[in-house]
């Protein structure tokens, strides 16, 4: 529970600070791994950032490379629905998201992710056939 209060804190401060900075149209999250975060606190930091009060921000980019040495954050982790459920609610708003960095993944979790508006504008490398043809015919 601490480590939510202190994630929504921080959350609280970047809110408040694109609030009052209204030019900032583009918003990384990076360093560390953002992705290796429970979904729900991910969620406290973009999903306010998907209503109007920040109209101003176009572009959401993840910089993360979970999809390379964590597939199963994204197949079978207690919270991989949620995240994916995230994933879905910025596709169906009006923002761009995309990972930032490269990664081999399997076919299946690159889908899934694909399927959930996370894996279009994605800079990858692959090796693997079935993310190949995934990529093909995204």
């Amino acid at each position: 529970m601490n480590e939510l209060k202190f994630a929504m804190k921080e959350a609280g401060l970047l809110h408040k600070y694109l609030l009052t900075h209204t030019k900032v149209t583009d918003v990384l999250f990076t360093g560390g791994d953002p992705l290796t975060a429970k979904a729900n606190i991910i969620s406290a930091y973009i999903e306010p950032l998907l209503t109007k009060e920040f109209s101003h921000i176009r572009n959401i980019r993840i910089g993360s490379k979970t999809l390379s040495y964590w597939p199963y954050r994204f197949l079978t982790d207690k919270d991989a629905d949620d995240l994916l459920r995230l994933f879905e609610k910025v596709k169906k708003s009006w923002q761009t998201s995309c990972f930032s960095g490269s990664f081999q993944s399997s076919g299946r979790t690159f889908y899934r992710c694909c399927e959930a508006g996370c894996g279009k504008d994605t800079e990858y490398r692959c090796t693997d056939k079935d993310t190949i043809a995934a990529l093909t015919s995204y």
